[in-house]
């Protein structure tokens, strides 16, 4: 596996994991999945391949992009339209 093969696992990874805390999953998921991601980044440094402050840039990435996704309104969220008078 590549450094950036590695390096955009890593991101799905921590993609999931911020989602899920926007989501407000429970403790249970949220912890598993931290604990993976953790160690995860604990391998790549070990490993050597990628240092700390890239994995610190990484995650300040990741987490603007789940924290603009949560942002983002649903369609449950919309008001409802104008009724159409044809189907009402």
């Amino acid at each position: 596996m590549s450094k950036s093969e590695t390096l955009n696992e890593l991101r799905t990874i921590l993609a999931g994991m911020f989602d899920a805390r926007y989501e407000g999953a429970k403790a249970v998921r949220f912890a598993n999945v931290q604990g993976f991601a953790d160690g995860y980044m604990r391998a790549l440094c070990d490993l050597g391949v990628t240092s700390e402050k890239e994995l610190v840039a990484l995650v300040n990435e990741e987490r603007r992009a789940a924290a603009q996704r949560a942002d983002m309104p649903t369609a449950s969220s919309l008001p409802p339209g104008p009724i159409v008078p044809h189907f009402a």
